[in-house]
């Protein structure tokens, strides 16, 4: 999830918002790789070789996706509408709370489904916006 949303980073800026060591970030990527749901591109070197997804990357995102979609929906379905607005207020507030940096943004992100997410209140408070 965190290389689909934030692809071309290298291994190093992906083991942050993991909280994973070096040689630990180093083997989830060959495992990510071996699998065929990610792929080094560019050159190694200092930099270290950039992340992509694959396209059956994508698509396992896009299953995983729709089941953690589904799993919410039917949670949430005995709510009416006011109560689920009102719960995502509340979790809206907790993230905020949660945020006080661009790095506590990047750990706190690293499950989201970006392309869903138009009024992020994590990236609003890690840049500081005083409505967050």
């Amino acid at each position: 999830m965190t290389i689909a949303a934030h692809p071309n980073r290298t291994v190093e800026e992906l083991r942050g918002p993991l909280g994973l060591s070096q040689p630990g970030a180093a083997r989830l990527v060959q495992r990510l790789v071996n699998a065929g749901w990610v792929e080094r591109t560019g050159p190694g070197g200092r930099g270290g070789h950039r992340l992509t997804p694959t396209a059956t990357g994508c698509r396992l995102l896009d299953e995983l996706f729709d089941a953690r979609r589904a799993a919410l929906l039917d949670l949430l379905e005995p709510l009416p509408d006011n109560e689920r607005q009102a719960l995502a207020a509340t979790l809206e507030r907790l993230l905020t709370a949660r945020t006080t940096d661009t790095i506590s943004a990047k750990h706190l992100c690293r499950l989201c489904e970006r392309r869903t997410c138009a009024r992020c209140p994590v990236t609003r408070a890690a840049d500081g916006d005083p409505d967050a």
